[in-house]
């Protein structure tokens, strides 16, 4: 009988729990984008639909754009596959010329496709994951975003 009066607590206690979890899983937007020119490509472009992660680790490496989707091995770790990067929901990719360019919420370029990046952030390692036409892993990057001589030299 004691167990019978527990129950709807354990069975609120669960449903509230799976709300969280629906409620916190929020998927990226994916922006295909057009470059144009004589060079013409399709960019997806994949932002954070929640704002940003945290900048829990860091991901070193060349910023690279393959098959569309923006992409960094690390170059800390030999041999390490390289991982989609979904951006913090106010970033924007900038398209000039030969160039591929990020730029922050202040419109300032963080980095351009080519560039040694350091992204801040946290992974997945869910190769299942798909956004647009990136399949996973995806490197969701916070806010700290340098590139070039910015890099601290503990990095090199």
């Amino acid at each position: 009988m004691r167990y019978l009066k527990k129950m709807p607590v354990a069975i609120v206690t669960v449903l509230f729990g799976m709300l969280l979890l629906v409620a916190c899983n929020h998927e990226p937007k994916v922006s295909r984008i057009e470059t144009g020119g004589p060079r013409s490509e399709e960019i997806y472009f994949i932002t954070q639909s929640d704002g940003s992660n945290s900048d829990d680790a860091d991901l070193v490496g060349e910023l690279q754009l393959n098959g569309g989707c923006f992409q960094i091995a690390s170059d800390q770790i030999e041999d390490a596959p390289p991982v989609n990067i979904a951006w913090p929901e106010d970033f924007a990719v900038g398209v000039g010329g030969d160039a591929i360019e990020i730029r922050d919420q202040n419109g300032r370029i963080v980095t351009r496709v080519g560039e040694r990046t350091l992204l801040g952030g946290s992974g997945t390692d869910k190769e299942s994951e798909r956004h647009g036409e990136c399949q996973g892993p995806f490197w969701y990057a916070g806010e700290s975003t340098l590139s070039g001589d910015a890099i601290p030299a503990v990095f090199d």
